[in-house]
């Protein structure tokens, strides 16, 4: 099958990839694949890390996904992006990361946001020695679902580096910026 070049805000398949291997690990795939209609499940059996695909579709996944893997639990999706944090920061990475700063991780952010996100510009500044505030500015439009796996995958990689009692807390008063805090210990 053809693949159709992606318009509009777009979202790098590595994250569908390892949710896939999520579903099918905790064996509910069948389950959520009967939640999807038939675009979405075409897309998501398709998907490739190296793909573009629509920011919805990537919401539409992680709303269906999140409850599946995280049955009863509060906050799903944010679970969800925690998982998907050890799961792209495992390996050598995990131990790169425990040798580096929560700083030096969290100025890497702008970069590796432009890597997996085609909209958007997601900027860091240090407001304490344990506090971070990130503003992921001009993509007013971006997917609750997907904000809130972000809110989980940033605690996840904070974590990863060694800090413990990490909160992250998001502010979207702002219509044309969403601000996420990071504290730890």
């Amino acid at each position: 099958m053809r693949r159709e070049p992606v318009s509009g805000a777009r979202y790098k398949g590595a994250s569908l990839v390892s949710l896939r291997q999520m579903l099918q690990i905790a064996l509910v795939e069948e389950r959520f694949l009967e939640a999807l209609d038939d675009a979405d499940r075409d897309h998501y059996r398709r998907v490739t890390a190296t793909d573009w695909v629509p920011v919805g579709l990537a919401a539409r996944l992680y709303a269906a996904a999140a409850p599946l893997l995280y049955p009863g639990q509060v906050g799903p999706v944010r679970l969800l992006g925690r998982a998907l944090a050890r799961d792209h920061l495992r390996g050598i990475y995990r131990f790169v990361l425990r040798l580096v700063t929560v700083q030096f991780v969290l100025d890497q952010t702008g970069r590796l946001w432009r890597m997996y996100n085609g909209r958007g510009e997601l900027l860091v500044e240090r407001v304490h020695e344990r506090t971070v505030r990130m503003a992921l500015v001009d993509y007013p439009d971006y997917p609750l679902e997907v904000r809130e796996s972000l809110v989980g995958y940033i605690a996840g990689a904070i974590e990863l580096t060694g800090a413990h009692e990490v909160r992250v807390v998001t502010d979207d008063a702002d219509p044309m910026k969403v601000t996420f805090t990071a504290s730890w210990r």
